[in-house]
């Protein structure tokens, strides 16, 4: 495992490492990913330790995608929010909505609001 290399960032060191943060360290993350590498990648995805990725399945997926146009995908789930929201395995961001979502809080603060469950916060 020391040949392999995964690129990672510690972009926040101000948030206690509890479950409860997970929405503040995403926030604080997607202005971070906006400014500093959004021009090199097309799409960001979002998961949790828990989860899998099979990552030759989304990139067939978002083929047919253009990243230059909003996309919000991930597993849809509504017993929260009357307009739902992606869950469980994560969601990914086109790049176009990364940019619309790190402008729309840079202008509200409270754009996504503080939730105690981050992947509500975003779907709100």
């Amino acid at each position: 495992m020391n040949d392999t290399y995964i690129p990672h960032l510690p972009i926040w060191t101000n948030f206690s490492n509890v479950y409860l943060n997970s929405h503040n360290k995403t926030m604080a993350a997607w202005p971070y990913v906006f400014r500093n590498i959004s021009d090199e990648y097309d799409w960001y995805y979002k998961g949790e330790d828990d989860g899998y990725l099979i990552v030759e399945n989304l990139k067939a997926f978002l083929r047919n995608y253009d990243p230059n146009k909003p996309h919000y995908f991930g597993a849809w789930v509504k017993p929260y929010l009357d307009k739902g929201y992606n869950s469980g395995g994560g969601y990914v961001f086109s790049r176009a909505t990364l940019k619309l979502l790190v402008e729309a809080m840079e202008k509200n603060e409270h754009f996504c609001p503080n939730a105690d469950y981050e992947d509500i916060g975003i779907g709100m």
